[in-house]
């Protein structure tokens, strides 16, 4: 049973309970702090220690969920591992900006300089929970010419962050589901990463034809630097193979998150629950590739779920060719028949307490 020490901190009145997978993992110890020296002190006043994201830019709530201290660790185990941080080289180093196609050897010879950047463009960033109704999670970037990178931003919506404390503070919920959640995180905030990325590759840049007096050579903005308009999903599809989103259900201020899909399968899957469990407990500093993700196709019922979740929109599933479009919106007119069955062997059963 997967528990956070500083449950007896929760505040939130709304809790939901998840009956489900009874396979208990233990984690694995952290990995050895890497020799790279921080100019900040990233050690937090609730007994745990970030290796390069500072604590005291990080919203406290965020810091009282342990799905996503866990997540952040695993993002740091990322960083150290050149196999994997390499593939952040196209929006860090200037020499590949008009390199066309990834080359993951061409790149590898980059990552010292890679992690370099990563450890000190984590901890300048300030880590927020906000009201997204349409977002898992949002970057905001300084556009000033004189930015340090202080001021930007990594957004996180607040009924998912609700969602994942409420779990987490429940003595019923399975370490698969709280696997689910550190994923979940994890992949976000991979992908925000690259975008905080391209702002500071433009200031860099821009810095740089400035020392040079070659003003007329610069852009407007960091953002305009950019190696292509969405670079973090580039970053979900080249370690996950697919854009994540999720099969959740939303009470008052929480959403919770029962499955996490492969958008962009086809046809879309949800990952296995024990591949899920395996991986958050496994040392990412060592391995040679991101393993591959093993997932279920969506049945039919599913990918109803999937057109209704709130966080998930209709245009990121895929459709049989061979349906046309009256039949799939008879299915949609027919949902409520099936509402009594929704909830599947292998999802979460949710429970309110009072």
């Amino acid at each position: 049973m997967f528990l956070p020490p500083w449950t007896s901190m929760m505040t939130s009145t709304h809790r939901y309970l998840c009956e489900n997978e009874k396979d208990d993992v233990k984690e694995e110890p952290s990995s050895t702090t890497t020799t790279i020296t921080l100019t900040t002190d990233t050690t937090t006043s609730i007994g745990f220690q970030f290796k390069y994201f500072n604590s005291k830019r990080i919203d406290p709530l965020l810091l009282q969920s342990s799905s996503f201290i866990k997540a952040i660790h695993l993002v740091e185990d990322l960083i150290i591992n050149p196999n994997l941080n390499v593939y952040y080289s196209h929006v860090i180093i200037p020499e590949l900006r008009f390199v066309n196609i990834f080359d993951k050897q061409q790149s590898l010879q980059y990552s010292h300089r890679i992690k370099s950047f990563l450890c000190e463009l984590v901890q300048d960033l300030q880590f927020n929970v906000v009201n997204l109704p349409d977002s898992y999670s949002h970057f905001i970037g300084d556009y000033s010419f004189e930015s340090t990178g202080k001021d930007d931003i990594i957004q996180y919506d607040k009924t998912i962050i609700n969602g994942i404390i409420s779990l987490e503070a429940s003595n019923k919920t399975t370490s698969s589901t709280i696997a689910k959640q550190i994923f979940f995180i994890f992949a976000k905030t991979l992908h925000e990463i690259a975008h905080a990325c391209i702002f500071r590759s433009g200031r860099l840049m821009m810095s740089t034809r400035r020392q040079l007096n070659k003003k007329h050579e610069c852009f407007n903005t960091p953002a305009t630097h950019a190696l292509s308009a969405e670079a973090g999903n580039a970053i979900e599809r080249f370690l996950f193979g697919s854009v994540i989103g999720t099969l959740g259900k939303k009470f008052a201020d929480l959403y919770i998150i029962k499955q996490l899909l492969l958008r962009e399968q086809k046809p879309n899957g949800i990952i296995d629950a024990s591949w899920l469990t395996r991986f958050v407990n496994s040392n990412l500093t060592n391995l040679n590739d991101f393993p591959l993700i093993i997932y279920v196709t969506l049945t039919d019922k599913k990918l109803r779920a999937t057109k209704s979740s709130p966080k998930t929109l209709e245009e990121h599933t895929s459709n049989d060719d061979s349906k046309d479009t009256n039949n799939e919106e008879d299915e949609d007119e027919d949902e409520d028949e099936h509402d009594d069955d929704d909830d599947d062997d292998d999802e979460p059963i949710l429970v309110a307490i009072d």
